[in-house]
């Protein structure tokens, strides 16, 4: 996602001048997100994403699109787990 981010708008994330560019919850690559899942799904491959705090807030779209997994640092497992039980009721 980092690497997505970056290419998609043309904003280095470790660059101090480029922080206010650099977001991954832009529509141009949330878009690409959900094409990627979408496209995935459809040929019956699954998509696994790292999990990104800004990320949080677009989880029930990932899931609705169908991302198969996400994987995450071992401390955010109850929280995103609350989040994803949630997002399926």
């Amino acid at each position: 996602m980092n690497d997505l981010t970056q290419y998609t708008l043309v904003a280095e994330r470790t660059n101090p001048r480029m922080l206010t560019a650099y977001n991954p919850l832009h529509p141009a690559v949330l878009r690409l997100v959900y094409e990627v899942i979408e496209k995935c799904t459809k040929e019956k491959i699954e998509t696994t994403m790292s999990f990104l705090t800004p990320l949080k807030a677009v989880l029930p779209q990932l899931l609705e699109k169908r991302l198969s997994s996400v994987t995450l640092q071992a401390d955010r497992i109850n929280e995103i787990g609350k989040l994803i039980a949630e997002a399926e009721k």
